[in-house]
């Protein structure tokens, strides 16, 4: 059985991609597709994680980094994969811990508010969880 997807983690500290992570994923990019995910998105402010998006992007791009792209010719679900296409890389934050906010969900708690894992304007988790690898 062959490996069909990494996913590659990125810590959301510092400005950019580490040079660690871009001699990495050059290297796994040739062996196979590499999904970038941000962890801990809720580790940096809104604003700052789409800087931090763009920068990511920028450096894949400059270093020549292939990452998987969804399908865009199968006319079913070329929209859906163009939408996915856009957010990446992901960012994700993950919990084991359920709370009830109407139903019961994945939360992570602070002192200010709480991160819905599977709402979508908190984080990406739910296009992770639901892309046909």
């Amino acid at each position: 059985s062959r490996i069909r997807a990494r996913l590659y983690f990125i810590a959301p500290m510092g400005h950019s991609l580490k040079s660690l992570d871009r001699v990495t994923m050059k290297k796994l990019d040739s062996k196979g597709n590499i999904i970038p995910i941000i962890i801990k998105s809720d580790a940096i402010s809104k604003s700052e994680l789409t800087k931090f998006k763009i920068k990511i992007t920028s450096k894949l791009v400059s270093s020549g980094i292939q990452i998987y792209q969804f399908p865009t010719d199968d006319k079913s679900a070329a929209e859906i994969n163009r939408t996915v296409n856009a957010h990446l890389p992901f960012a994700v934050k993950g919990s084991t811990k359920e709370r009830k906010i109407g139903k019961k969900m994945k939360v992570w708690r602070y002192p200010w508010g709480t991160v819905q894992v599977e709402n979508e304007a908190h984080c990406d988790f739910m296009k992770l969880q639901d892309m046909p690898i």
